[in-house]
């Protein structure tokens, strides 16, 4: 596949609400999402072996303007919370039997509803920068990740429960990964974790990568302000610590 393109599938279960139109009602679907930014000619005549494999239930592929980009992924417009993990793996992917163990633990059958998508990688990110940064693992070829809807305390399964779901749902893929990566992280991490996004310490580059990543955020960002990162959630606990 030429670096014009980026392609990506997820495997859903989707509810039986009114919301939902009624042919996807209630059905455990596969979605694949494609992005090209070549002719359209081209375009065409790459997918067409995705259309040969059956008849879909929408075939929504289109040339669109770069400001739309973000409905490949057909996500909803209203804020969700969500609980996520992630693998990035090797340029080989998954061998079959480990596909179709985290396809099992994930399916309809698991205990929360689970999505699950994995990522085209390559093509750019890839290669390294001109101008060195923090961004590990560029050898990657996929990006495979699980998330699940999360909702309040006695409202469903809890953020623990899941959070295990997720972890022994990736852990046949766990022998092809190369590392994980920072997005897909939805909820608080663990120490592990984060070795696994920057780097583990086995290196002298890696090692480095993190302790000067943790230097900036408590040089520039020491009361946790920018609470997405990763590595504020130890300046946030020591804040609400002192408060208290």
């Amino acid at each position: 596949m030429p670096e014009t393109m980026s392609s990506a599938v997820s495997l859903l279960p989707v509810p039986d609400i009114p919301a939902v139109p009624a042919h996807r009602r209630g059905r455990y679907l596969a979605q694949v999402h494609l992005a090209f930014t070549g002719s359209r000619e081209e375009g065409e005549r790459l997918v067409e072996p995705l259309r040969t494999i059956g008849a879909p239930l929408a075939d929504d592929l289109r040339e669109m303007p770069y400001a739309e980009c973000a409905s490949v992924f057909s996500e909803p417009d209203t804020p969700h919370a969500y609980r996520s993990t992630n693998l990035l793996l090797g340029p080989d992917g998954l061998a079959e039997d480990a596909l179709r163990s985290v396809r099992a633990a994930t399916g309809p059958e698991a205990e929360a509803m689970c999505v699950l998508s994995m990522r085209h990688m390559g093509g750019a990110f890839a290669r390294p920068p001109r101008v060195p940064n923090a961004v590990p693992h560029r050898d990657a070829g996929y990006l495979l990740y699980v998330l699940s809807p999360f909702t309040a305390p006695g409202e469903g399964s809890d953020a623990e429960a899941v959070r295990a779901l997720h972890e022994r749902a990736l852990a046949p893929a766990a022998g092809c990964a190369v590392g994980r990566n920072a997005n897909f992280l939805y909820g608080p991490q663990s120490p592990g974790t984060l070795r696994e996004v920057y780097g583990d310490g086995r290196a002298a580059g890696e090692c480095s990568r993190l302790a000067r990543l943790r230097a900036l955020k408590q040089q520039y960002d020491p009361e946790g302000l920018f609470r997405f990162s990763l590595l504020g959630a130890r300046a946030r606990r020591a804040r609400r610590t002192m408060l208290r």
